[in-house]
């Protein structure tokens, strides 16, 4: 995955902040999703009615098909977590991050934490 930012006109030093971004946690791989304000809540608003967009809405970001099926068996198991980390952000104007693993099914759960932190502006 790759990104094109034109910088025709702008001004130096150009800081590209991605939502989702790679990484590692000892020896998995990694996505950290990082939600708007507007997402979190989307996220929230589908808990509390126990909708089936969750899992798309929280691995819809990540970019890979193994990625996305590794993130809803991880939600199968971690969905009161991310709810109350969910309604927790909420209640103090934060917004929602997960670390979430790249690979390996329900199997790579430690892997995965949820948080809450200042939103992008």
């Amino acid at each position: 995955m790759h990104q094109i930012v034109n910088t025709k006109g702008a001004a130096y030093p150009i800081i590209v902040d991605p939502w989702i971004a790679t990484g590692w946690w000892y020896y998995s791989p990694v996505y950290y999703v990082e939600m708007s304000w507007s997402e979190t809540w989307r996220l929230k608003n589908a808990m509390d009615t126990n909708s089936s967009q969750i899992p798309g809405l929280l691995c819809g970001f990540v970019p890979t098909a193994t990625a996305k099926i590794t993130c809803g068996a991880v939600y199968l198991l971690v969905k009161d977590d991310v709810k109350n980390t969910v309604n927790t952000a909420i209640r103090l104007k934060k917004c929602y991050k997960a670390r979430i693993p790249a690979s390996g099914g329900a199997a790579s759960l430690p892997a995965y934490d949820s948080y809450y932190k200042t939103c992008r502006s």
